[in-house]
């Protein structure tokens, strides 16, 4: 619980300081935890109620393969992937096309 309180208040003193944008690379070792009881995710609500963008590394430790754990709709997750399997078992598949100079 107390490292929980610790991750809530390192939001708050970024928000206090007002900060543009929040960026993580964080996640949890057994998968992803429910949105009332993730730090993270209740953090970066705080955040994004007071106009800050929270961006998260999707994560390499999903619940299954091509999976993601950081998935609060408020949130901007950041992944490196061709396709990624949502929580509800859509598939996002995302295609970018660079020209050759």
């Amino acid at each position: 619980m107390r490292a929980r309180l610790l991750r809530y208040r390192c939001f708050d003193h970024a928000i206090a300081d007002g900060v543009d944008i929040i960026s993580l690379s964080m996640g949890y070792q057994d998968g992803s935890l429910e949105l009332t009881s993730d730090p993270f995710a209740i953090g970066s609500f705080h955040a994004i109620e007071k106009g800050i963008l929270t961006v998260n590394a999707a994560g390499n430790t999903g619940p299954d393969f091509s999976s993601i754990q950081n998935y609060a709709p408020w949130i901007l997750t950041v992944a490196a992937s061709d396709k990624l399997l949502l929580k509800n078992d859509a598939t996002l598949v995302v295609s970018i096309y660079v020209p050759s100079n």
